[in-house]
């Protein structure tokens, strides 16, 4: 060939060459395109982190193949070996889950700063690769980094066991495996974090759902520390509660090691449990025994190597105790329980404050029950005695006192005489003012108190001390307008911490004693007053019915006449005595329930639609509803309630039939229907009395019970002739 055909065959070889090139580059793009694409689908499969990781290194060696490789998490500045391939075939073990620190290992902490993956093609030439007995088979490197949003979570490392085994290429496709690894990674995190989300809402749900049916504060401390340390599959706990009488911190409630703690009282800011009590904030410890923050008193029963973390237990901005959790060598605290931890001393604090709530408001309901039985008592019970006794008890149940002693103030003898007591052994039966502590308190007219030890007690009260084993007593003066009418002794033979609570109602109990006792002796007076206080009660239902009748003023004087008619139909039918004062209370209310009712509906002058009825039907619903309240006219409700029922069912509200109608409504319905047909009304003229009488004969057994009938037309024919 001459020197023009060598050119050409040369420039169609180098063609050649190209085209054959470029189509295996793109037959290699091609393949790692179709290997990313699989391995991305394998990664995004899965979002449990452990399978993840085995299918991570999986499909790395499909990506870039290598004699060994593993993958690395980071956390805290800490490096971990999570998983590992290929190294106990060649001699050396990097066992799964080894730790070191980030900035130990130059290509890491090089892969970090950058943020890109790093080839280091011959380790004999890297100076800062450090040898470890059992590597010298690795002679080249890869590694890629693993970022989630920015941030480093871990490295995806490479090791070869000949020099120049990875190329700049392959770096490049392990940095886009490890992208695909972290949105992997980001994904799984998600998951993580809602599964830890998930489980903790059960078992805060859990939690509350046992607590619900707790109906003491004892009982509901236990459940909830019984479930929490089931929860974190451990034994030992402890919750501390603040006494704001003593200001200090005591165990309410204690498992396992804990309960050793129970003699010991902490003040705020004592010890850990005090710190977190007052610094209100988490405290977690992987030592009990060797934290210096803990009281030297408490170190000495605490087990070796105890770990445990400190909430505070929380309602609002108010600190009531502290949850204390411990967990044996071994098993560290995770983060999540520490969370949930937290979470239960909040949940914890709002359901002890709700039991303390409503411990301080049945307590509440029990003394003023004591107080309206004391004054029932007084009211009924002629003898002032029994009274009292009935007093001590009750005084013994509400206020948890040993010892109750009541003296009345003779003025002829000027002498405290014993007249009640309970929970005491031999009693002086009578004392001047000024001994003992009850004459010491009527004496100087205030609380007298006395606890053992008292540097100030007389002879003859360190004797009954003594004799009775008192730790502590209180007497009050029974003062009823300015007069001194006896005394009220407390004991109790226990340690005992009243609060101001306690006391004030200690003052109440005595001021309603005294007034219990000066009122017997008016007891005949009041029951004047009640029968008084009944008549005007009577009054005040004729002004109601009066006010009715001017209300609606086309029934005017419609009340006063069938009130009158029903009670002399009643007394013919045999009804006499309270029953029939209960009818004429229920007659004069009879259309009390229409006061419910719209002036538009009851005065109009017009037929009522059937709407219109439907309301106006209801006045004998609200007639009960307005009356049902007031305990004396419960007995008057026949009238006002069922009227307006009829003998065969066909009346309402609630269609009643027969002798399932009370007597007094079915004897009051007759007059109701006789008193409205005789009387005119803008909308027709009165009918006649022979008229009204032949159409109430006619109903009987359809509107009105025959009966009634029968003895109201026999009592209009008596009245007639």
């Amino acid at each position: 060939l001459n020197l023009e055909g060598q050119t050409f065959m040369q420039a169609i070889v180098r063609d050649i060459s190209i085209r054959k090139r470029m189509e295996k580059s793109e037959r290699e793009a091609r393949l790692l395109a179709e290997t990313l694409r699989e391995t991305a689908l394998s990664l995004t499969s899965t979002l449990e982190l452990d399978e993840l990781l085995d299918r991570i290194l999986e499909n790395l060696e499909k990506v870039v193949p290598a004699s060994a490789c593993n993958v690395m998490l980071v956390e805290d500045g800490m490096v971990r070996v999570v998983r590992a391939r290929g190294y106990r075939e060649r001699g050396y073990m990097p066992t799964e889950g080894i730790t070191f620190p980030l900035n130990s290992t130059r290509n890491l902490l090089n892969i970090a700063e950058t943020g890109r993956a790093l080839i280091i093609p011959r380790l004999e030439e890297y100076s800062d690769w450090v040898r470890i007995p059992g590597t010298e088979w690795m002679q080249s490197y890869a590694g890629a980094p693993i970022l989630v949003k920015g941030e480093l979570v871990g490295f995806l490392n490479l090791d070869g066991d000949r020099p120049d085994q990875f190329s700049e290429e392959d770096g490049e496709r392990l940095q886009l495996f490890a992208d695909q690894v972290a949105v992997a990674f980001a994904n799984a995190q998600l998951y993580r974090q809602t599964q830890r989300l998930l489980h903790r809402l059960e078992a805060i749900n859990h939690i509350s759902n046992v607590l619900r049916p707790a109906q003491t504060l004892d009982d509901l401390l236990n459940r909830l520390l019984t479930e929490t340390l089931h929860l974190l599959e451990t034994q030992d706990g402890a919750i501390w509660m603040y006494d704001s009488s003593r200001d200090e911190l005591r165990i309410a409630i204690a498992a396992g090691w804990q309960t050793r703690l129970r003699p010991f009282a902490l003040k705020p800011g004592e010890s850990i449990a005090g710190n977190v009590y007052l610094r209100r904030e988490v405290y977690l410890t992987h030592d009990l025994k060797e934290d210096p923050l803990n009281a030297l008193m408490i170190r000495r029963v605490v087990p070796e190597r105890t770990g445990g973390v400190f909430v505070p237990v929380q309602s609002g901005v108010q600190t009531l105790g502290v949850f204390a959790i411990t967990l044996p060598a071994g098993k560290p605290v995770q983060p999540d329980d520490v969370s949930l931890l937290a979470a239960l001393g909040e949940m914890g604090g709002s359901a002890i404050q709700r039991m303390r709530l409503h411990d301080e408001m049945r307590m509440h309901i029990q003394r003023l029950e004591m107080l309206h039985r004391v004054d029932t008592e007084v009211l009924k019970n002629a003898n002032l005695n029994d009274t009292l006794r009935m007093a001590l008890e009750l005084i013994h149940e509400t206020l948890q006192v040993d010892v109750a002693v009541i003296r009345l103030y003779n003025p002829d003898t000027q002498l405290l005489e014993l007249a009640a007591s309970f929970g005491m052994g031999m009693v002086e039966p009578a004392i001047p003012p000024g001994e003992y502590l009850a004459g010491k308190a009527a004496l100087e007219r205030h609380t007298a108190r006395f606890w053992r030890g008292d540097p100030n007690i007389s002879p003859e009260w360190e004797e009954l001390v003594r004799r009775e084993g008192l730790e502590m007593a209180f007497a009050l003066p029974l003062i009823a307008h300015g007069e001194l009418v006896g005394t009220l002794g407390v004991a109790m033979r226990s340690l005992f911490h009243p609060n101001r609570e306690w006391e004030d109602f200690l003052d109440t109990v005595a001021g309603q004693l005294a007034l219990a006792i000066q009122s017997h002796r008016l007891v005949e007076q009041l029951r004047r007053s009640n029968q008084e206080l009944l008549l005007a009660y009577d009054t005040t239902i004729e002004g109601w019915s009066r006010a009715m009748d001017l209300r609606d003023r086309e029934t005017e004087g419609h009340t006063q006449r069938v009130t009158q008619l029903t009670l002399k139909l009643a007394q013919r039918m045999g009804i006499t005595g309270q029953a029939l004062t209960h009818l004429r209370r229920g007659a004069l209310l009879h259309d009390i329930g229409k006061m419910g009712v719209p002036d538009a509906i009851l005065h109009k002058p017009g037929p009522l639609t059937d709407e219109e009825w439907q309301v106006m039907r209801q006045h004998p619903v609200y007639a009960i509803d307005m009356l049902s309240s007031i305990e004396y006219l419960k007995p008057a409700l026949d009238i006002p309630g069922f009227h307006h029922e009829k003998w065969d069912g066909s009346g309402y509200p609630y269609g009643l039939k027969g002798e399932a109608i009370p007597l007094g409504a079915r004897i009051f319905a007759v007059v109701d229907v006789y008193d409205a047909l005789t009387s005119d009304r803008p909308y027709r003229k009165a009918w006649t009395r022979e008229k009204t009488l032949e159409y109430i004969r006619e109903q009987a057994g359809k509107h009105f019970d025959p009966r009634v009938v029968e003895a109201f037309l026999k009592m209009m024919e008596e009245e007639g002739s």
